[in-house]
């Protein structure tokens, strides 16, 4: 009789249990069902917003894809930081993850910029998602601040995309001869010490351009427009007045082609957009209906320009207000749609370059580079877009798995020299597309991918506390 009773008792008890389970299942359904109905409905009206024209200057073919790319990450340095002490690459979390300054974490762990095994990870994601190149966001070749090691680092990135076969431009941060200016560190390089700042700010301009011109304005790989280098500035901040650039660029032949930032002169050749946090509102909120006006409004004016660089950007998340800085703002991810909504808007206006913002700028958010939080979702859609106007693009998602696997192969000290080589075989397969081929060396070395996100975390030690 006690047995029964007992019996009894527990059915009545898993009956209940499985009705609360499938409570709480429906409301988690539920909720997440209302979230996805708004999420449609703000889109929905978005797209009926967006109001781009057809240009009648430009073509509909193939954009050009370059991720914007910051290349000033250090091991432990200040972009992994922000350069409070709050944050610790070194210091190890719960979860396994570094403490590093970013909402996002990427698969890999933090990184240096420096790194060719992670370059050719990342330029390998890149190539599979169907990008072209790198925008690097670049500050001069003068030895102040972290400029220098920016500058080193681009240098190593900059000769991975010579032997890979990609693109690249540079987009100069004028706003750095100011930094220099107002911290008493510009270069006395005119001969004269008596010399006014203004004049050497100028001259630090002129012999960065001179550099670069020298340097990498006439390799094959360097982006040009009617045989012009292309230069993205991230303004003009510093130098405003065409006579500055004309004395800065009066040793080159060719000019730059010169693209400033949302038409802030009206003598460059081109513009580009970016995403534009100052809309946000009181509650530091860029609501879609906002973002959708800034769109229209960028695009109208360049209806009837030859020339435009369009950027799509997925979210705006900074770290800053975490960090005690002021923060610039939020734009939703909304589980990619802002991505999808900035690349529609790109595509209407027949773009001549498509500006990923960006890469990696982990402090702000914005990066399409893999990450726990987001996984492949922004690079498969990239290379969606690409299938859509090269049919034969080789590459599908689950591709998009190998180079994560070959930087662990690369990267891991278990890896004996064979596998090693195996991978850096399996790299020169994917940049010269042979990707039938790449995935037979993948099995032939036993090394395992699927659709899965698995990243490199590191072994969490717990003690024991009595």
């Amino acid at each position: 009789m006690l047995n029964k009773k007992l019996t009894a008792d527990m059915r009545n008890f898993l009956v209940i249990k499985g009705l609360i389970f499938l409570l709480f299942i429906s409301c988690v359904t539920g909720t997440q069902s209302g979230e996805d109905d708004e999420i449609k409905t703000i889109f929905k009206n978005a797209y009926e917003s967006l109001r781009i024209n057809e240009p009648q200057g430009r073509s509909a073919a193939q954009p050009l894809v370059l991720a914007h790319y910051m290349p000033w990450f250090q091991k432990d340095g200040f972009h992994w930081t922000e350069g409070t002490s709050k944050f610790n690459p070194s210091q190890i979390l719960p979860d396994g993850r570094e403490n590093i300054a970013s909402h996002y974490y990427p698969l890999t762990g933090s990184y240096d910029s420096s790194d060719t095994l992670i370059l050719d990870y990342q330029l390998a994601l890149m190539k599979m998602s169907g990008m072209d190149g790198v925008i690097f966001d670049w500050y001069g070749i003068t030895a102040a601040f972290d400029y220098k090691p920016i500058h080193d680092a681009t240098l190593v990135m900059i000769d991975m995309i010579k032997k890979r076969g990609m693109k690249y431009l540079i987009c100069y941060e004028d706003q750095s001869v100011g930094n220099m200016m107002r911290a008493g560190r510009l270069p006395h390089n005119t001969g004269n010490i008596s010399d006014p700042l203004e004049v050497l700010a100028l001259k630090t301009a002129k012999d960065t351009f001179n550099w670069m011109a020298e340097n990498w304005f006439t390799d094959e790989e360097y982006v040009k427009v009617d045989g012009r280098p292309v230069v993205m500035c991230f303004g003009p901040q510093y130098f405003s007045n065409k006579a500055d650039w004309d004395a800065i660029w009066t040793d080159l032949n060719p000019k730059p082609f010169f693209i400033d930032l949302n038409g802030r002169t009206v003598w460059a050749d081109a513009s580009m957009n970016w995403s534009p946090m100052h809309l946000s509102s009181a509650n530091g909120i860029l609501e879609i209906n906002r973002l959708v006006g800034d769109l229209n409004n960028f695009y109208l004016k360049q209806e009837y320009k030859p020339f435009t660089a369009g950027t799509v950007f997925p979210a705006f998340h900074d770290i800053y207000a975490q960090a005690f800085k002021l923060s610039y703002g939020y734009l939703d991810y909304y589980m990619g749609e802002t991505y999808k909504l900035t690349w529609e808007a790109a595509l209407k206006a027949r773009v001549n370059i498509i500006q990923i913002q960006t890469w990696n700028d982990y402090g702000e958010g914005t990066i399409v580079e893999p990450t726990i939080e987001r996984g492949y979702k922004d690079l498969e859609f990239t290379q969606d877009k690409r299938k859509e106007t090269d049919r034969s693009f080789p590459f599908n998602h689950t591709d998009l798995r190998i180079p994560l696997e070959l930087y662990k192969i690369q990267s891991g000290e278990k890896s004996s020299e064979l596998q090693k080589q195996q991978a850096a075989a399996i790299y020169d397969l994917i940049f010269s597309g042979k990707v039938s081929e790449a995935r037979q060396a993948m099995q032939n070395a036993g090394f395992y991918y699927d659709d899965s996100v698995r990243p490199l975390l590191h072994d969490v030690i717990i003690k024991n506390v009595n």
